[in-house]
């Protein structure tokens, strides 16, 4: 995968790997994968990752407030994407949309982080 236009090429690579990282540790446990194996996806993870970072490096947690802050404030934009994919502005979607496009939650996140000052 190749970054294009403004894509940065490091966000690819977060992408990558992560996909070869779960499949070097699943290959390692299994020989097969089963619909119950699905904790092992990545945003199932987040949430744990997330707490110990929060615990362990005082800056990623000044930080993590500062962007719980800004999704707060926020409301506006976050409404008026709900109401867009909900209401059929963008046709049908995905509940899992993890792609960079207009509908998308990565979307909305970004243009939070954009506003939110943290390193």
């Amino acid at each position: 995968m190749t970054a294009i236009g403004k894509q940065a090429q490091s966000v690819i690579n977060l992408h990558v790997n992560s996909v070869n990282t779960h499949f070097n540790t699943l290959s390692r446990l299994t020989d097969t994968v089963r619909p119950e194996d699905d904790p092992f996806v990545e945003h199932y993870q987040s949430p744990a990752i997330l707490e110990i970072l929060y615990e362990e490096d005082r800056d990623f947690k000044n930080s993590l407030n500062t962007f719980l802050d800004s999704i707060a404030k926020s409301e506006n934009l976050i409404g008026k994407e709900v109401i867009r994919r909900y209401g059929g502005f963008y046709r049908p979607t995905c509940v899992v949309e993890f792609a960079l496009i207009p509908k998308s939650t990565s979307n909305i996140v970004n243009q939070v982080l954009i506003k939110t000052d943290i390193p």
